[in-house]
């Protein structure tokens, strides 16, 4: 049984779900876009912040979601396989930050990130997130540590300081306990 807050602003599965619509609504907007010369500003603009947003619920999973999961789970194939997942995305997200939106092969890097995040989304749907449920009922109740840190990760992100606050630096304590940063 899944214990909820009573704010649903401080549970976390209502956080990562909703993290997941802002990403996946940005890669639409950008699916959508006409490919019109008028327009390199805008697809440039969407490519970065759909970067911030997916770099950020990618680290946010990990330095809060995976290790109380790593703890629990008897079988660790869903947990490595969404390592791995994680993994293709972030060097996705490497390969688009700071590009021109023109650049050559952006955007089938972009039709590929695409696939991997709608892929990837829905394992976490289907499998992951459900075994939150054998978590400790305060792992639900830490969506406002989660939203701050996920804002530090954006604001890192925008001010050109993505790759450190990302993929590198110091992982955070959580309010479950200690953070262990996935190995690499």
């Amino acid at each position: 049984m899944s214990v909820k807050s009573a704010d649903p602003a401080d549970d976390a599965m209502t956080l990562l779900m909703h993290s997941q619509g802002r990403v996946r609504l940005l890669l639409e907007r950008y699916a959508h876009l006409p490919d019109e010369p008028a327009l390199p500003e805008r697809r440039r603009d969407l490519m970065h912040s759909l970067c911030g947003e997916l770099a950020a619920h990618l680290r946010v999973e990990e330095e809060l979601l995976f290790p109380p999961l790593r703890d629990r789970l008897s079988d660790p194939a869903p947990l490595e396989r969404a390592e791995v997942e994680h993994a293709c995305l972030r060097e996705l997200v490497e390969q688009l930050r700071g590009r021109a939106a023109d650049a050559p092969l952006s955007d089938a890097r972009m039709h590929l990130l695409a696939t991997l995040v709608e892929l990837r989304f829905n394992h976490e749907l289907r499998e992951l997130y459900p075994m939150t449920s054998q978590l400790d009922p305060r792992w639900a109740a830490i969506g406002q540590q989660l939203a701050r840190r996920r804002q530090d990760l954006l604001s890192a992100f925008a001010q050109g300081d993505g790759e450190r606050a990302e993929f590198g630096g110091e992982a955070k304590v959580g309010a479950v306990g200690p953070v262990d940063r996935p190995s690499r």
